[in-house]
């Protein structure tokens, strides 16, 4: 049983892992247009907040892009990795969810658009909001269900 729940939790963490390491990886392969998609996204939230102080806020974020964009790359291959070996996975799952709680609704604003992209955006947005309770739960819970089972077997 301990086996089987071990498995459970090392492929429960690589597949939430997954999403990450390949948004990272494509950032690096295609930069130039996850630099024009940022700098899209950017603009369109600009547009789409009436708040003059939020507008300046996302302003002042877009010469920023290249490096918001490296620093992402970093933390989502950190976080995952950390995460699938199994390492410090509370903190792991924390840099995840930081960059998820920024770019989620960076990139897809369902409030903005409308008809069938309305639909889409919401529908990755909830995906996205799903992984987000995933990786709290692993900030509130950690990887040590397995650990402390082995642990009071060893006794």
């Amino acid at each position: 049983m301990i086996v089987f729940q071990f498995l459970l939790g090392l492929i429960g963490r690589v597949f939430l892992s997954l999403p990450f390491i390949l948004s990272g990886w494509m950032t690096l392969t295609l930069w130039e247009q996850r630099e024009t998609a940022l700098t899209t996204a950017l603009h369109r939230l600009m547009t789409g907040v009436l708040d003059p102080g939020i507008q300046a806020c996302l302003a002042l974020l877009l010469p920023w892009v290249p490096f918001l964009l490296i620093l992402s790359c970093f933390l989502q291959f950190l976080g995952a990795l950390c995460l699938c070996l199994g390492y410090r996975v509370r903190v792991a799952a924390f840099l995840l969810f930081i960059v998820l709680f920024v770019s989620t609704p960076i990139f897809h604003p369902y409030w903005l658009v409308t008809g069938a992209d309305q639909d889409k955006e919401l529908l990755l947005f909830l995906q996205h909001v799903a992984i987000g309770g995933g990786l709290l739960t692993i900030i509130a819970y950690g990887a040590t269900g397995v650990t402390r089972t082995l642990k009071s077997n060893d006794r």
